[in-house]
């Protein structure tokens, strides 16, 4: 969010204080992230950098006690949320979820490349998740892998796929989308119904269900002079839990290919 969230800084204030036991000297928004409903702060209090992310939604659980399960575990590249006083795992201001990290200096991998060492860390780190194994409560609430594309895009991609071509556009944004899709219709319908075949011969087969990435690319590996670490997870708009950088979910050891 590039703009800040409609809540004054001194009730951001009160509920760092009251919910996390900080007293805060220097509170300041970061004009950053891809998050709409999520705005951003560096937060200076007790001696300690914290980053607090300001969400205007309702908090997806798991997208908060996962990644707390997966540093509890050992992993120690994963950042997870910070407990609050009473163990909670964002505190409360109005309609406003606070939920508060460790503020980490570094920047992404593809930013400025991974190292052979890091590289390695890198497999390492989704080795370790994969072999994680689930509380029972967590195991219950994750969601899991379908392998088929979502049903609210998918259906989309047919209907443009179906009316591309003799509908007409007053856009010039449209226009422009419309003249390539119908250029690639052909590569595009071959892909839409490959990508279905594809999936529903995943599904058929047997296999071990594990925590995994979703997402696995440098720009999703945050590095930390030299070693990585893995930011802590957000909702996607259409429901799945992902990271701010890294995400993960319940599913197969094999890549996922359809998000």
């Amino acid at each position: 969010m590039l703009e800040k969230p409609r809540l004054e800084d001194e009730k951001m204030i009160a509920c760092l204080r009251d919910s996390y036991g900080l007293t805060v000297a220097q509170l300041e928004f970061l004009p950053i992230g891809h998050d709409s409903y999520a705005g951003v702060y560096r937060v200076e209090a007790n001696g300690q950098t914290y980053f607090l992310k300001v969400k205007s939604d309702s908090v997806d659980e798991m997208s908060v006690s996962l990644p707390r399960y997966l540093k509890e575990q050992g992993i120690e590249q994963v950042i997870a949320p910070l407990p609050t006083i009473t163990h909670e795992l964002w505190g409360r201001a109005d309609d406003f979820s606070l939920i508060l990290y460790p503020f980490i200096e570094g920047k992404t991998g593809m930013a400025i490349g991974l190292s052979d060492s890091q590289w390695i860390e890198f497999g390492a780190v989704l080795k370790k998740i994969h072999a994680t194994r689930l509380s029972a409560e967590l195991l219950n609430r994750i969601a899991r892998e379908t392998y088929l594309p979502h049903p609210h895009w998918y259906t989309a991609a047919k209907q443009i796929q179906a009316s591309v071509v003799g509908r007409g556009y007053e856009d010039a944004t449209e226009k422009q989308l419309a003249t390539f899709w119908a250029g690639k219709r052909q590569e595009i319908g071959a892909i839409i119904e490959h990508t279905e075949q594809l999936g529903r011969k995943v599904k058929e087969k047997s296999l071990d269900f594990v925590v995994c990435h979703s997402d696995i690319h440098t720009n999703n590996a945050f590095c930390k002079r030299r070693n990585l670490v893995f930011p802590g997870l957000r909702k996607n708009g259409d429901g799945r839990v992902s990271t701010y950088l890294l995400s993960f979910c319940a599913g197969s050891r094999r890549h996922r290919c359809f998000w």
